[in-house]
């Protein structure tokens, strides 16, 4: 048997590096899409694109079917966070959150849908976040596209469950990335310290596993559920502390 063949959007960097290497290990080919570059390795290449884009979607998903003849799971994981107060938000920077937050996934979703339907077999796993759920200053558009994320998550789960294809999210806390590395100041680090009940950032080995999961013949029978890898925070009230 071929080996199962699953595409990774963001792939690139962060979590969606660290997703790439953990289906590497559970034995999928990987593809990563990435509208920047990544370094390949053995089992691992990546296609240039924008997620976002439709044309150089349908593109890219054409080279994998081209060259692998199949595509098993995807992990919609692509997204962009820009700090802006909600009432200086201009147009099109609400835009490009949506599109690449959001409709990014429901095109990569359409997309995969008909040769996972002909397989009678597929995985998606979609990447929210916290902010879905909570409030978060100055995300307007972050957070209304990671609720879209989970709403479009929980609808596609009931189309697609008659095809043996299971569609589920993760929402991440707050997750020690090169990203977060470069950006946190110590008072917004110390901030997540105090608000996180394990006390610590999460590591992207905290997550991975859980994509790997359920991108694999164990989550059969889980579909259209949201899993939150946050230590704790959302679940969190008053730390008296």
């Amino acid at each position: 048997m071929n080996k199962r063949v699953a595409v990774v959007t963001g792939a690139a960097a962060g979590i969606g590096r660290a997703v790439c290497l953990e289906l590497l290990a559970h034995d999928f080919d990987v593809v990563g899409i990435d509208i920047n570059t990544g370094a390949e390795e053995k089992g691992l290449r990546y296609i240039q694109a924008d997620v976002g884009n439709l044309e150089q979607s349908k593109a890219a998903l054409a080279s994998i079917l081209n060259e692998s003849g199949r595509v098993d799971a995807l992990v919609n994981n692509a997204g962009i966070v820009r700090d802006t107060p909600a009432q200086g938000i201009d147009l099109d920077e609400w835009n490009l959150i949506l599109n690449i937050n959001l409709t990014a996934v429901f095109l990569w979703t359409r997309l995969v849908q008909e040769p996972m339907k002909s397989a009678g077999y597929g995985r998606i796993v979609n990447m929210s976040s916290h902010a879905a759920s909570r409030g978060t200053l100055w995300r307007a558009p972050y957070s209304a596209s990671k609720a879209g994320v989970e709403g479009l998550t929980r609808t596609s789960a009931m189309e697609l469950a008659a095809h043996g294809i299971t569609v589920n999210a993760i929402a991440p806390g707050v997750i020690e990335t090169e990203r977060n590395r470069d950006s946190h100041t110590p008072a917004r680090r110390n901030a997540w310290l105090k608000a996180v009940p394990m006390k610590r950032y999460g590591k992207t080995e905290d997550l991975t596993p859980l994509v790997a999961f359920l991108c694999g013949d164990g989550a059969a029978y889980i579909t259209g559920q949201t899993f939150t890898v946050d230590g704790g925070f959302l679940m969190a009230g008053l730390d008296p502390a």
